[in-house]
């Protein structure tokens, strides 16, 4: 799926000479974007960034980040978690993060990136009206979770 290019990212994500933004505070603007429930891969950030850094180089870099970057959010192209393989982090803590927000995992500990995978605004999508309304994580909809309690019981 394409991203949307790096002009129609706001200016504290794009890193560069000009911007004088640091690769690492772009890096950590991007991840603040990713809504409540949604994730990203460590490849889209490294694309979307437009810089030398691989999507390897993005799993450091948050690897050691501030406490306000929700790094949870960010699985690798397979929709897992790839902290679970690293030494000095608890196992399953990613997973239950992102399962605290609502995310479900598949039987095999993946995510399904084709519901799941955040992207801004494309044209290229096709959609024809963009609706202007701020994002509420607290909002509710009684409507959406009976229908969500009626095929998932036993959540």
């Amino acid at each position: 799926m394409p991203l949307a290019s790096v002009a129609a990212l706001p200016p504290e994500c794009r890193a560069s000479r000009q911007t004088r933004v640091p690769i690492s505070d772009a890096l950590h603007a991007l991840v603040r974007r990713i809504p409540l429930g949604r994730v990203m891969t460590y490849g889209q950030i490294a694309s979307a960034l437009a810089s030398s850094l691989s999507p390897r180089a993005v799993g450091w870099m948050l690897h050691r980040c501030p406490e306000d970057v929700p790094w949870q959010r960010v699985v690798n192209a397979g929709g897992g978690c790839s902290t679970d393989r690293l030494q000095d982090f608890p196992k399953g803590l990613q997973r239950s993060l992102l399962e605290e927000e609502g995310v479900v995992f598949r039987k095999n500990g993946t995510l399904d990136l084709d519901t799941l995978e955040f992207r801004d605004h494309d044209p290229q999508d096709l959609i024809t009206m963009i609706c202007g309304v701020d994002y509420d994580p607290k909002a509710e909809c009684p409507r959406w979770e009976r229908f969500m309690e009626e095929i998932f019981p036993d959540k």
